[in-house]
């Protein structure tokens, strides 16, 4: 669950990944070079979040 979980949270990191983002990028209001920092940068942030605050919680609950 923790890999299916996560694999969603990289849609954020390129152009392309999710469903609006070719509609922002096409229309010039994000630079790629920009998306991609934003991206990487956020993708970090929510490896963060989930790795280290969700395994706490799986410990708390007994699951690892």
């Amino acid at each position: 669950m923790g890999f299916a979980f996560m694999s969603n949270l990289c849609m954020s990191i390129t152009h392309y990944a999710a469903s609006p983002a070719p509609i922002y990028y096409g229309a010039g209001y994000v630079p790629q070079g920009k998306w991609w920092s934003l991206g990487f940068q956020v993708s970090v942030i929510n490896l963060i979040i989930w790795i280290g605050v969700g395994s706490l919680w799986w410990k708390t609950l007994g699951l690892w």
